[in-house]
């Protein structure tokens, strides 16, 4: 299932329309503006699924068979607008749909799992006690623990490692933090993004189990719309720093612990691009790129929709060069692909200027405004 989660990265890749000579040639750097109408006819609430062995009774952080609970699958990375001017000219993080969460947390140290209080994740518990700590960053380069290195072997067991075994002595770190929910997301998809924390994270929303994830080097996504309310809600992150996902991180690097990236909440409609990909190539003469796109569209609704999807490719003049549309009739709760089977050929023009890469993805339904998604890639 780790396997998976490169899914992402191998898109970055396929992003690549020339190969590497051409592209030292001509300069170039290759945009794309991809635009979907999404029409949807109902509303609803959101459902979220589990990738754990239910069976065990051991805790997900020594249960190898355990390595996500209420986990979104892996997708690439997008940001929603509401309009096409603030999706092409703003930044990721400045759409009203996009909330960070960085900064300055709460937290709670202790160097063994055991001398954790039981009820740490309640939001009735006092923090006046507790420290301040900078997200994103390891504990250990905050005063908490101590970083360790070794190019090889596991840093809790250097020699004759019995997997999935780990120490008694296993720090945790609880962070905890309030979230503001604006009342106009709760008629959206809402989720919690942790781009990366080592190594089992579980998640708590008003002292709540939402879910669980130690993939620590990549994201981890929860819906979270059942656990939040309107306005003030507290969250916590426990994170242990060893888990049975420890023995699949063996590389020659620092071992340190907690939230390495960006966390941050943002908002989708109920019908949404849930991911996309391209695949490209070049045409026979090695003078047109093959443009080729699928998306995969989610419906979150308690009922079906008739959803109708559309696309262009535009150059850095903002000049169409192809364009498609698809409909489909998607049942709640489903999800399909369209636009696997229809290559678009580049024209030439592209060669002759540089620009950067862009998709930007339009939605809309009857009841709700027009909004746009973007992915920008680097």
């Amino acid at each position: 299932m780790r396997l998976l989660k490169i899914f992402s990265v191998v898109i970055g890749l396929l992003l690549l329309l020339f190969p590497q000579n051409m592209k030292a040639q001509h300069g170039i750097h290759l945009q794309r503006l991809i635009k979907e109408e999404v029409t949807i006819n109902f509303f609803g609430s959101p459902t979220n699924g589990n990738q754990h062995n239910q069976n065990s009774t051991k805790p997900y952080w020594q249960d190898v068979q355990t390595v996500a609970v209420n986990k979104e699958y892996p997708r690439t990375s997008f940001m929603t607008f509401d309009s096409r001017h603030d999706a092409l000219s703003r930044k990721f993080e400045e759409s009203q749909f996009y909330q960070s969460l960085n900064g300055v947390w709460k937290f709670y140290f202790v160097e063994g799992y055991n001398e954790l209080p039981a009820n740490i994740t309640d939001p009735a518990v006092s923090t006046a006690n507790w420290n301040d700590i900078t997200v994103p960053g390891n504990w250990e380069m905050q005063g908490f623990g101590v970083p360790i290195y070794t190019n090889h072997g596991y840093e809790f067991k250097p020699r004759d490692p019995q997997p999935p075994t780990l120490p008694e002595m296993n720090p945790v770190g609880v962070y905890r933090r309030d979230i503001d929910i604006p009342s106009e997301w709760m008629n959206r998809d809402i989720f919690l993004h942790v781009g990366g924390a080592k190594s089992g994270m579980y998640v708590y929303i008003n002292g709540k189990e939402v879910g669980y994830s130690e993939d620590s080097k990549n994201p981890a996504e929860f819906l979270i719309n059942d656990y939040v309310k309107p306005g003030k809600n507290t969250l916590v992150l426990k994170i242990f720093r060893w888990s049975t996902g420890s023995y699949l991180e063996c590389q020659d690097f620092w071992r340190i612990s907690g939230i390495e990236r960006d966390v941050y909440l943002w908002a989708q409609p109920k019908i949404r691009v849930r991911d996309f990909a391209v695949t490209s190539n070049l045409d026979d003469t090695y003078k047109k790129g093959i443009f080729g796109l699928k998306t995969q569209i989610k419906n979150n609704t308690e009922g079906k929709a008739d959803i109708e999807i559309r696309y262009e490719l535009v150059d850095a003049n903002n000049q169409v060069i192809a364009s498609d549309r698809q409909t489909v009739s998607l049942s709640s709760e489903k999800e399909t692909s369209l636009f696997q089977t229809k290559p678009s050929y580049l024209v030439p023009r592209i060669l002759q200027a540089p620009f950067e890469k862009r998709f930007v993805i339009k939605t809309q339904n009857k009841f709700q405004d027009n909004e746009l998604f973007q992915s920008s890639f680097h």
